[in-house]
C-alpha cells in the first residue's frame, strides 16, 4: 500500500486536468455551447492531452489508470462545467475496451434510461449530452447499443439551455454490442460469445424490431429491479463526480460572495443567519465529496487500497480545516483561492496534459495492489448507487442556499452561478435521482440479515 504514492498520482493528474479545462473550459464557452455554437477545440484539447482514454489499458493505448484516478479529473469537470462529456467518455471508453469493442472517436454520452425501439427505429425524448457528443452508449431492454450522432435527427427537449435533447436513429444506423446485465465483469465475455445482429434480434423480441423500453426505474420485466445494469452504474458513477465538483465550486462562489457583500455597514457573511446556511451548505458539499469518492472505487479493489477512499484520499482531496469563520472553512472563500482548495489546481501543475508521472505511478495496476492484477473499469454496485443517491439528495439543497445567499443576482444570465445551480438540478434526475437510487440501496440491505451499521460498513469497504 502507498497511499503516498498515490495522493501524488492523483493530485498531478487533477492539477492537469484543472489547468486545462480552467483555460479552455470558460462559462463563455458553456454559454456557447447552450445556444448551439461548436466546442470542438476545447475537445480536441481535452482528448490530446490522454483524458479520454485514461481508464483504457496501456496495451489498447491509453493510460492503465484504475477508476478511482479517474475522479479528479471529474471534479475538476464539474468544477468548470466542461460543455462535452468527458466523465461518461473515460469511463464509455474504459468499459468499451474492457469489454472488447472497439473505442470510436470523439465524446461519449452514456445513456442507461430512456431509449427504446420501436418501427425500426430508435427514439429517446432525453437523451444526454446529445448536443455534443459524437456517440451515445445506450441501454435498451437490456442490450448495449452504440449510436452516432452523424446518423441522428436531433431535437432541441424545450428545456432552456440544456445539452440533452430528444434523438432517433434508425435502426440500421445502429450498432448493437450485445446482452449487459448487472455489473459483473464477467459480461464482456459472456457478451462477445453471445452478441446479437446488427438490428439486434434474438428472437425473444420479434423479427419487427420492437423492444420494450427501459424506464427511469431501470427495469423491463427481465431484470429484477433491484439490479441496476453496467451503464446505469457507470453513469450514475460519473454524475456523483460531477455534481461533486460543481457543487465545490458553487459553495466557493457563494463564500466569495458572502464576504465581499456589504449590507448594513458590513459584510453578509458576519450575519449569523448566513454562516448557518453556508455552513449547512460546506457539509452537504463535503459529504457529496465523499460520496464521489466512493462511487469511484473499482468493482475489484485490492484489500491495500480500501482504506485510502475514506482516510488517505479524503484530507489531501479537501483540504483545511473548519475552524468557524467563513474563509478559512474552505480555502474558495478568497477570489482567486478556489483552485488551491482541491486536488486539480496547485500551480504549477502542467497545463493540457496528462503529467507523465501517472502512467509510472500505475503502470496497469493500482499502487499497493497484487503485481499484474488490472482493476476493473466498473465501480462497486452499492457504492455508486450510494454516491450517486448522496450527490443528488445534495444538489438541490446546495442550489437553494447558493441562491438565498445571493439574492436576485445569481438567477441572472449575466452572472455564473445560474450556470452551475441549472446543471445540478439537471444532473440529480439524471441516471436516476436519489430516490430511485435509494429504492435499489433499500432492495439490497433487505435481501440480506446485516445490521444497518454492518450494511454501511460493507458498502463502505465494497464488500456489498
Amino acid at each position: 500500500m502507498n497511499n503516498a504514492g498515490d495522493t501524488l498520482s492523483d493530485n498531478l493528474l487533477g492539477d492537469a486536468a484543472e489547468r486545462l479545462f480552467a483555460q479552455t473550459c470558460t462559462p463563455a464557452l458553456l454559454r456557447a455551447a447552450e445556444q448551439g455554437q461548436p466546442i470542438d477545440a476545447a475537445w480536441r484539447a481535452c482528448e490530446d492531452a490522454g483524458f479520454a482514454d485514461a481508464l483504457v489499458p496501456e496495451s489498447l493505448g491509453g493510460a492503465g489508470l484504475p477508476l478511482a484516478a479517474a475522479l479528479p479529473v471529474v471534479l475538476a469537470a464539474g468544477r468548470h462545467l466542461c460543455p462535452y462529456p468527458i466523465a461518461h467518455t473515460m469511463l464509455a471508453r474504459g468499459w468499451l475496451a474492457a469489454h472488447g469493442h472497439a473505442r470510436p472517436a470523439g465524446p461519449i454520452a452514456l445513456a442507461p434510461h430512456g431509449l427504446s425501439v420501436a418501427d425500426h427505429r430508435i427514439a429517446g425524448t432525453n437523451v444526454p449530452w446529445i448536443r455534443v457528443a459524437s456517440h451515445v452508449l445506450a441501454q435498451i431492454n437490456g442490450q448495449a447499443w452504440l449510436l452516432p450522432l452523424q446518423a441522428a435527427d436531433v431535437q432541441s427537449n424545450g428545456v432552456h439551455g440544456s445539452l440533452d435533447g430528444e434523438a432517433s436513429w434508425a435502426l440500421a444506423d445502429a450498432q448493437c454490442l450485445g446482452p449487459i446485465r448487472a455489473s459483473d465483469e464477467q459480461n464482456g465475455r459472456e457478451g462477445r460469445e453471445g452478441r446479437l445482429g446488427r438490428n439486434g434480434h434474438d428472437g425473444r423480441d420479434g423479427q419487427d424490431g420492437r423492444h420494450g423500453q427501459d424506464g427511469p426505474d431501470g427495469h423491463n420485466g427481465q431484470r429484477a429491479a433491484d439490479t441496476p445494469d453496467a451503464l446505469a452504474l457507470l453513469a450514475a458513477t460519473a454524475y456523483a463526480g460531477l455534481m461533486a465538483g460543481a457543487m465545490e465550486r458553487v459553495l466557493a462562489m457563494t463564500l466569495d460572495y458572502a464576504n465581499t457583500r456589504a449590507q448594513f455597514g458590513k459584510s453578509i457573511g458576519r450575519f449569523q443567519a448566513v454562516q448557518q446556511q453556508i455552513s449547512v451548505m460546506a457539509e452537504e458539499v463535503w459529504a457529496a465529496n465523499m460520496a464521489a469518492q466512493l462511487a469511484f472505487q473499482s468493482q475489484v479493489t485490492q484489500p491495500g487500497n480500501l482504506p485510502r477512499v475514506m482516510a488517505g484520499a479524503l484530507p489531501n482531496a479537501m483540504p483545511g480545516e473548519t475552524p468557524g469563520s467563513i474563509p478559512s472553512a474552505m480555502p474558495g472563500a478568497m477570489p482567486g483561492a478556489m483552485p488551491g482548495a482541491m486536488p486539480g489546481a496547485m500551480p504549477g501543475a502542467m497545463p493540457g496534459a496528462m503529467p507523465s508521472a501517472m502512467p509510472s505511478a500505475t503502470p496497469g495496476a493500482t499502487p499497493g495492489a497484487m503485481p499484474g492484477v488490472m482493476p476493473s473499469v466498473m465501480p462497486g454496485a452499492m457504492q455508486a448507487a450510494v454516491g450517486k443517491a448522496r450527490t443528488s439528495q445534495a444538489a438541490p439543497r446546495v442550489a437553494d442556499i447558493a441562491h438565498a445567499v445571493h439574492g436576485a443576482i445569481g438567477v441572472t444570465a449575466e452572472f455564473d452561478l445560474q450556470l452551475y445551480t441549472r446543471r445540478l438540478r439537471d444532473w440529480r434526475l439524471a441516471a436516476g435521482s436519489e430516490s430511485f437510487w435509494h429504492a435499489h440501496i433499500g432492495a439490497h440491505a433487505l435481501q440480506g440479515e446485516d445490521s444497518a451499521l454492518d450494511f454501511i460498513r460493507r458498502v463502505a469497504q465494497g464488500q456489498a
